[in-house]
């Protein structure tokens, strides 16, 4: 089964309850939802998109670049709500950021890394989706720190911890055993 797809997938349908995940205690109405929507418009295309060249990405280094491209989109959205002071969105977009790390990037270069053979021009494609992917995360993270406080530790900085999992899980994918 090919890495990341399932992820992709969870991504994509965790993100539809995104648009009322503000104030879960109250529906919200007509007009809410539809302004919410048409925020998380590009964000839902992207993910539809990464999705689609996912499902025809013929091996794990065209997978591990289709997640490494959603990564980039989720990460300026968590940026955007960071700047916003969303954290609830900054919390829920990071877990999906963390997990699409681990799970479609890493995971896919670790399976390329076995496949493509020492000095290939492969590995230089490989170390290059490595070092994009680490460094997409690397402002994110600062900014995170940054934005903690100690009314929402907990939220904030369990999203950074996350994240920083999720990079160095991407950064040693490719390490030789």
């Amino acid at each position: 089964m090919k890495y990341g797809v399932p992820v992709l997938a969870v991504c994509i349908a965790a993100l539809v309850p995104v648009a009322g995940a503000q104030n879960p205690a109250l529906p919200p109405d007509d007009a809410v939802r539809a302004h919410l929507f048409q925020r998380n418009h590009e964000l839902i295309q992207t993910l539809v998109r990464g999705g689609l060249r996912l499902a025809g990405a013929e091996d794990a280094l065209q997978r591990a670049e289709c997640c490494s491209g959603v990564a980039e989109h989720l990460a300026t959205e968590i940026q955007r709500a960071v700047r916003s002071q969303e954290k609830k969105r900054v919390t829920e977009l990071g877990a999906h950021l963390s997990a699409l790390l681990e799970t479609g990037v890493a995971a896919n270069l670790s399976t390329a890394r076995k496949q493509i053979p020492i000095g290939s021009t492969l590995e230089r494609s490989l170390r290059e989706v490595r070092d994009r992917t680490a460094h997409l995360v690397e402002p994110l993270e600062e900014q995170l720190l940054n934005a903690t406080d100690v009314e929402d530790e907990q939220g904030i900085r369990h999203t950074l911890k996350a994240l920083q999992l999720g990079r160095s899980e991407v950064e040693k994918a490719i390490e030789i055993p």
